[in-house]
């Protein structure tokens, strides 16, 4: 027999062949304690000779994630995207502000054609076509001023369906009579002087002056920036003059508004200058500011935060209202005649509407680039850099159409009308007219202006925000400004500020819990509560994740993916940390990782009277599996060196991963503590969070909760396969909330047979849809266990573990708890008020059942616990409304209708089944009788299989399934076929004409009285 070799205690031996199928016995672990130094031995397991040192290749080695090929059109696509991004968000922003001043210059149409015609300037040829020319001009232009009433109330229309769909399905708070009178305040005074603006003050000056007006609108953002930021930091001489010297190159508009224009008119501008500019005093003031108005302002920014969707529901009505009034009083101001209200765009000329759509388009879709780009952190090139430009671009074609004049002016279009965007503009065009614009005019006082609005501004050039950020992190008000798309997009940008360790919830009303601090109190602390500021030490805030996985008795292979998958992570964590440390990367996604695996009944005993545990077969099989997987992923050997460990609850063995990461696996002795994944994931989460974080570790509590909230477990089945970019998938959702206690990614099965395929429909429907679903309108219900991710602060909260470890003592409590041990946690979880998302981008593989027994033992796990977990949580939907903000009484309906489409489920099936059968063999009709028989034939089966379910054994339950599955298999064959019979035989038209509406829906009446 051929012997294998093994390093037991330090030397090889040949060993018995009892050791080699895993008899290897730990009695020398149980003799020892944690506390000495003879505990820990180095071991290593070999499954060749010594002297045999030459490797083979194996032909097991993992291919790579991306070919080169793949790798190099991955990076042409991201470099698209870049482009793609900047042009949309440049061309938009350009096309918003280009065809907003020219539909405002044409507000003064009929006065610019008198001055021209009356000047002499005018290239008109005829008088009829002046005259045509005029009569137009006088009958579009009221059409002409609700064109910009559209462009300004569109934004409010947008962002007034986003707060009633988050109204619908979140719980939010409402806003304090205080705080809606200081929103209402400064909206209004946006509204007012916006339309002032708008319909006063540009049709003014040429167009190309009210552009470069809009790079005047910091004065109030720059000063807020020095007396609310610049206070608490600490500023050089440099930067303390280039903030005063900008402050008094914005304020240099005030001068050049006195200078060009009357002394009512300036003010009129300055007004709208000053008022437009303060409505973005949320994103230039702190509650650190030394002024008390200011930093009693930065305190209520938040308290607006947690209002923002039903505070900004009633705000957008009255701004698209008051938007209206305005635009109503200065039509009427300018004696405009046309305004009819009951004929809106009636006989309009089509290019009042083309610029409108145009105008209202660009911004839509300029917004919406705008935010992809910052969500996705290319925020500097396609985001700041195309605003910037556009500004620059807007100026320069608004010159430039004068350019164009002379020949336009002479172009009459079919509708005999002049050139409509060129009318103000002089006959002659010569480089003395730009020469005017700029020196003569004061032109060049935009220089100044958009100097300033660049270093004002600043902020956008260093975003700090996550990846994925929402959306209310990124731009302080819920909507853009139409009018000003560019500078407004500026302005609403986030500051960014260096974060609090917990930030205030966007939707309000959630409690994120705090971990104990044992020195002071036993009570769990909450955000309302006074919270002291973290140190935000780097060390602190570093990504650290937990893997803990549950094996029992896995094959070879389901073992191998799991391992390949540590590996994998190992290995880009190593590079990460290399990048780091030698390289002097900043890695937004840098983490660290340790690898827990818990070994149900992983002990077996040679001899019942005097028992000794032995590491049992699939151990053994999980040790020799490590070195195969970690070949497959590295394309090296690698020695399996481990420590040995006893423990109270059996051993553990410790291995050095060659990234440098740790992996142990946890043998659990059935003698000595529960079996079970549940029990086994209340040991790891005591282990890890209520030893290893709070217990064991020696610091105040306000670090503990820091590394709390970057401590990440990510729950694992021994069968699953995933990649570490989904890993890093989870963790930007959970970056990007506090208060997201768990995310989860796309499972898909994986196997052979029928059953495989039928499940990998089931999950594309039940789980990817349904999934989907649920974190659009509400939060995901249940984390699978076998690939999620979990916060460790929030596991820490009152109510969770504390529940969650309990024992079932009813049969209700046996089927939530133990039947379906992930969604009892995540139902705990919602209960509190956290919330649980799903990422379809994080895909993960597990092994699907491939016989019908395994499949209907895991559905009759599966489909009870559902039940009744949901049922828990529509009983307890008040407090779970009140609690948790992503949960709305709208979803709990939809949740109560799918409870009942599945209740009814079976029934409906039935007569399903009893309808088809009558319908399609060849000897029945639709009469009651033949009806009756059908419903009796599909009955008998249902209620013998009850009876079995109520007293035969689980065995028992699972044959009767599989054989009366296959009974049915046969029936669904006779009714296709049969059907198939009686359309050959009968045509279409006569089987659909035999079955009569009314026939079915007495025989469907018939047989939900007999249910």
């Amino acid at each position: 027999m051929p012997t294998t070799g093994i390093l037991k205690k330090g030397r090889y031996h040949e060993a018995h062949p009892d050791e080699v199928q895993g008899k290897q016995p730990l009695s020398h672990l149980r003799e020892q304690t944690p506390g000495s130094n003879s505990f820990i031995e180095d071991t290593i397991w070999e499954d060749r000779e010594k002297w045999d040192v030459f490797n083979e290749e194996n032909g097991d080695r993992e291919e790579q994630d991306f070919s080169p090929f793949v790798q190099t059109v991955l990076k042409i696509a991201k470099l698209l995207v870049y482009l793609l991004s900047f042009t949309l968000v440049f061309v938009c922003a350009t096309l918003s502000k280009v065809s907003f001043f020219l539909v405002s210059s044409q507000l003064t149409a009929p006065s610019v054609y008198n001055a021209q015609l009356g000047g002499g300037g005018g290239n008109v040829t005829g008088s009829g076509s002046g005259s045509a020319w005029r009569l137009a001009a006088e009958i579009q232009q009221g059409n002409w001023y609700l064109s910009i009433w559209i462009m300004m109330s569109f934004p409010h229309i947008v962002s007034l369906y986003r707060c009633t769909k988050v109204m619908l399905f979140r719980t939010t708070m409402w806003p304090t009579i205080g705080i809606f009178i200081l929103t209402f305040v400064f909206e209004t005074l946006h509204t007012i002087a916006l339309g002032t603006f708008a319909f006063r003050v540009i049709p003014l000056m040429d167009p190309a002056y009210g552009a470069m007006l809009t790079s005047a609108l910091c004065f109030v953002p720059g000063f807020m920036r020095i007396v609310s930021f610049r206070a608490h930091k600490k500023c050089g001489l440099v930067r303390k003059v280039l903030d005063a010297v900008t402050m008094l190159m914005q304020g240099s508009v005030f001068a050049w508004l006195f200078l060009k224009l009357s002394l009512t008119d300036a003010g009129i501008a300055t007004f709208s200058l000053v008022c437009i500019s303060l409505s973005y005093w949320e994103t230039f003031v702190s509650e650190r500011a030394t002024i008390p108005l200011f930093a009693t302002l930065g305190k209520a920014k938040h308290k607006i935060r947690a209002t923002r969707y039903k505070t900004y529901f009633m705000i957008n009505l009255w701004k698209i209202i008051a938007s209206f009034a305005i635009m109503y009083y200065f039509a009427i101001d300018a004696k405009v005649t046309d305004l009819k209200m009951n004929g809106l765009f009636v006989d309009v000329n089509r290019l009042v509407i083309y610029m409108t759509i145009l105008q209202c388009a660009a911004t839509l879709f300029g917004y919406a680039t705008a935010r992809f780009a910052c969500k996705i952190k290319i925020q500097r090139f396609s985001f700041s850099l195309a605003l910037v430009l556009s500004t620059v671009a807007t100026i320069a074609l608004l010159w430039a159409r004068c350019a164009i004049a002379p020949a336009a002016r002479d172009a009459i279009n079919k509708n005999g009308l002049v050139s409509t965007f060129v009318s103000d503009c002089g006959a002659q065009v010569s480089l003395s007219t730009f020469y005017n614009l700029a020196i003569s005019n004061m032109g060049w006082f935009w220089l100044l202006w958009l100097l300033s609005q660049l270093w004002i501004t600043s902020h956008i050039w260093t975003p700090g925000l996550e990846r994925l950020a929402k959306t209310s992190k990124i731009f302080v008000r819920p909507f853009y400004c139409g009018l000003i798309f560019d500078i407004g997009m500026q302005l609403n940008r986030s500051t960014d500020e260096k974060k609090e360790i917990r930030d205030t919830l966007d939707a309000g009303g959630g409690k994120l819990a705090m971990i104990p601090d044992f020195n002071k109190t036993a009570d769990f602390m909450y955000e309302s509560d006074p919270m002291p500021h973290s140190s935000g030490k780097p060390e602190d805030m570093t990504t650290t994740i937990y893997f803990c996985a549950t094996m029992w008795h896995e094959t070879v292979s389901e073992m191998r993916e799991l391992l390949k998958s540590i590996f994998r992570c190992d290995q880009d964590q190593s590079a990460r940390r290399l990048a780091r440390d030698y390289l002097h990367r900043k890695d937004d996604d840098y983490y660290e990782f340790e690898v827990h695996i818990f070994f149900d009944d992983s002990m077996s005993y040679d001899n019942a009277s005097e028992p000794e545990a032995v590491m049992n077969d699939f151990v053994i099989q999980l040790i020799s599996s490590i070195k195969d997987a970690a070949r497959a992923v590295t394309g090296a050997t690698f020695d399996i060196y481990f420590r040995k460990i006893s423990t109270p609850y059996g051993g553990c063995l410790e291995w050095e991963l060659p990234g440098g990461n740790l992996l142990v696996l946890h043998l659990k002795d059935k003698m000595k503590i529960r079996t079970k994944k549940r029990w086994s994931q209340v040991m790891y989460l005591y282990y890890l969070l209520g030893w290893k974080l709070l217990d064991d570790m020696d610091c105040d509590v306000t670090k503990k909760q820091a590394i709390a909230d970057n401590t990440y477990l990510l729950f694992l089945d021994g069968d699953v396969m995933f990649q570490p970019s989904s890993l890093l998938l989870l963790v930007d959702l959970m970056k990007k909330n506090m208060n997201v206690a768990a995310a989860c990614g796309r499972v898909h099965p994986v196997g052979s047979g029928p059953m495989v395929w039928y499940q990998k429909f089931e999950y594309a429907i039940g789980h990817w849809l349904q999934k989907s679903t649920e974190h659009m309108i509400g939060c995901v219900l249940c984390s699978p266990g076998c690939f999620s991710l979990f916060r460790g602060s929030t596991l820490m909260a009152p109510n969770i573990l504390s529940k969650y470890k309990q024992n079932a003592e009813t049969g209700v409590e046996y089927i939530q708890y133990n039947q379906g041990e992930d969604r009892w946690l995540s139902t705990l979880l919602l209960q509190e008020g956290f919330r649980i998302e799903y990422c379809a981008a994080a895909d993960a593989y597990t092994q699907a059942p491939e016989s019908l027994a395994e499949f209907y033992n895991q559905r009759r796990r599966w489909m009870p616990s559902t039940i009744a977990n949901i049922i828990d949580l529509l009983l307890s939907c008040r407090n779970t409304v009140q609690k948790n903000a992503t949960i709305s009484w709208l979803y709990i309906i939809y949740q109560a209708a799918l409870l009942g489409a599945t209740l009814i489920g079976p029934g409906v099936t039935l007569l399903m089944i009893t309808g088809a059968l009558t319908a399609a063999l060849p000897s029945a009709d639709l009469s009651v009788t033949s009806a009756w028989i059908s419903f009796t034939l599909n009955f008998l089966p249902v209620l013998l299989f009850c009876v079995i379910c109520a007293s035969g054994s689980p065995k028992i339950q699972i044959q009767a399934a599989s054989i009366l599955t296959g009974l049915y298999g046969i029936i669904m064959v006779i009714v296709f076929v049969g059907t198939i019979v009686q359309v050959r035989d009968n045509g279409v038209k006569q089987i659909i004409g035999k079955y009569k509406p009314v026939n079915l829906i007495n025989c469907h009446a018939l047989f939900s009285r007999c249910l």
